[in-house]
C-alpha cells in the first residue's frame, strides 16, 4: 500500500488549485473514493483536501514473525546421510561449525569468506550464503541446539 505524507493547513493553502487536485486524487486513490478533476475554486480545494486528510486511516505497523532461522540459533553438525564431498558448500557450512562458527550468523560469514562456488573466482553474498546455511538446516547436515 503507499503511504502518503499528510500536508499542514499552511502548505495547503501555498498549493495551486492544480497540485490541490493531485494530492486529493492521490488520497482518494488509496482510501477508494472518487477522484475529481477539479475544484470549484481554491478554498473549496482546500476544505476538501484537509478534510481528506483527516478522514485517512491510520497505517498499522505490521508485526513480523521472528524467523525460525534468526542468527545467534546455536547450530550443531550431525553426520548426514551421505558423507559431504569435498569442497562442496556442506562440508564447508559442518566444518565452520565444528571449527567454533556455531551460531547462524557466525556460520554465514564463514561461509562466505570460505566457499567460492566452481568455476568462478566470484565470493558469495550474504544472501546466497544464508539460503545454502538454511538448505543445509532443512537438508538434516546441521541442526539447530534445542534450549
Amino acid at each position: 500500500m503507499t503511504t502518503y505524507n499528510a500536508l499542514s493547513a499552511d502548505q495547503i493553502q501555498k498549493l495551486k488549485s492544480s497540485e490541490i487536485v493531485i494530492n486529493y486524487n492521490m488520497i482518494a486513490t488509496l482510501v477508494g473514493a472518487k477522484s475529481v478533476k477539479k475544484f470549484r475554486d481554491h478554498a473549496t480545494g482546500v476544505k476538501r483536501l484537509i478534510a481528506a486528510q483527516e478522514n485517512l486511516p491510520e497505517e498499522k505497523p505490521k508485526s513480523k514473525k521472528p524467523s525460525k532461522y534468526s542468527g545467534e540459533k546455536e547450530l550443531i553438525s550431525k553426520s548426514p546421510r551421505r558423507p559431504s564431498k569435498t569442497g562442496s558448500a556442506m562440508l564447508v557450512i559442518q566444518q565452520g561449525i565444528d571449527g567454533g562458527h556455531n551460531t547462524i550468523d557466525k556460520a554465514i560469514t564463514h561461509f562466505q569468506e570460505n566457499w567460492t562456488p566452481p568455476r568462478s573466482n566470484q565470493s558469495v553474498d550474504y544472501g546466497f550464503a544464508r539460503g545454502y546455511v538454511i538448505g543445509a538446516i532443512r537438508e538434516g547436515f546441521v541442526s539447530i541446539k534445542k534450549d
